[in-house]
């Protein structure tokens, strides 16, 4: 697990100072956001806070091919910046910031090796901040917006000229096959005689339960004609930046999952994060719900943006889409879960066991939900005539 490697202070001052032309630095902390890589703020001065960075280590358990993500990047950056120069009249709303990565001063690659691990540098942008949950329906709306600039600005991108850096991302037959392999495992036989049995039982249950239910998304996706491009692939409300001044987005980061793929996944992904304000990571799943003035008003702020690349089977597809991402995550929280803790980062041993628990009840409640959801997917199909 990644967060068992550990980095003195002197050793990240060391590898912080690769990225820093003022080879001094004054302060480094550790940001909690992520469950991925370990990542850090450095402020090589603390009067100048333009010149301060984010210092990232790129999990390898997750990340076989760390290079292949900086390319990705690079690319990404590059399309994004021509699409930018090419528009006649770019306008605000089309506005979004992509933090730029920083050259390592030794030998101008983007990436440091370090020992054994990779880390990279990359711009600090200022007077952002993100949040945990969504506060009011005017930043999902907002929030909605971004996605849609987000689709919008990669319209052209090459998609062929793309690594894969995470095979099987989205699979949910992937997902079961991994999790068959530790259901039948001695690990899992260990924690059915545990204290732990009654809430891994259930789990166990609700999977053979819902197996069924989610089909092959390549074949359901040619078969309705979904919006196929770039997707970010990781839309959690983390991963968005908002401006401090207002509810406005800036930005969107963590663009290591960039790949091709149906474009809905990246709002149901967002919609199963922001639609839960207590969050994934809650300690009390009684509070877990799925709102839906925020379903609704992200959607709004999608939608009826200028530009968006939706079409009407896409719009009717959406809770499917929701549930889908939520029973996928159900099952990689959970198999995770049985092997240690190895993905996703935990800050204690049952965090992902609760992080699966929190998804089948998004689930239970999306079911329920289901009528009042179709009834504001109907809404808008006036747009799409």
């Amino acid at each position: 697990m990644i967060d068992n490697i550990y980095f003195s202070h002197d050793q990240l001052q060391e590898i912080a100072s690769y990225f820093c032309e003022h080879n001094v630095i004054f302060n480094i902390k550790k940001l909690k956001s992520g469950n991925i890589n370990n990542t850090y703020l450095v402020s090589p001065t603390p009067k100048d806070n333009n010149s301060s960075f984010i210092l990232q280590l790129i999990n390898p358990l997750v990340f076989q091919k760390p290079e292949m993500i900086i390319d990705n990047y690079l690319l990404f950056l590059d399309i994004i910046d021509n699409h930018i120069d090419s528009s006649s009249n770019p306008t605000s709303s089309d506005f979004l910031l992509f933090p730029e990565l920083l050259p390592n001063l030794d030998n101008g690659k983007y990436f440091l090796k370090y020992k054994t691990n990779i880390w990279r540098g990359i711009h600090y942008i200022q007077n952002t901040l993100t949040i945990e949950s969504i506060t009011s329906t005017r930043q999902a709306e907002n929030l909605g917006n971004s996605l849609n600039v987000f689709h919008r600005l990669t319209r052209e991108f090459p998609l062929d000229r793309l690594f894969r850096v995470i095979e099987n991302f989205h699979n949910i037959d992937y997902y079961l096959y991994e999790y068959d392999q530790m259901h039948n495992s001695s690990q899992l036989k260990f924690i059915l005689q545990s204290n732990l049995f009654v809430r891994v039982s259930k789990i166990a249950a609700f999977i053979i339960e819902n197996r069924t239910k989610y089909t092959s998304l390549v074949e359901l996706g040619k078969k309705e004609n979904l919006s196929y491009g770039l997707i970010h692939g990781d839309t959690k409300i983390t991963n968005y930046l908002f401006n401090k001044s207002d509810e406005s987005v800036k930005s969107i980061i963590d663009l290591d999952t960039i790949q091709e793929g149906y474009l809905i996944l990246d709002l149901a992904d967002c919609l199963r994060s922001i639609c839960n304000k207590v969050g994934e990571d809650t300690l009390n799943i009684e509070l877990v719900d799925f709102d839906l003035d925020i379903f609704e008003s992200f959607l709004r702020g999608y939608i009826a943006s200028p530009g968006q690349r939706l079409n009407s089977a896409d719009l009717i597809h959406i809770p499917y889409f929701v549930s889908y991402i939520c029973f996928e995550l159900c099952l990689r929280f959970f198999t995770d879960f049985l092997k240690g803790s190895n993905y996703f980062k935990a800050d204690f041993s049952t965090q992902n066991l609760l992080r699966a628990e929190v998804q089948i009840k998004l689930l239970k409640l999306l079911e329920m939900k289901n009528d009042s959801l179709m009834k504001i997917i109907n809404g808008f199909k006036n747009l799409f005539q």
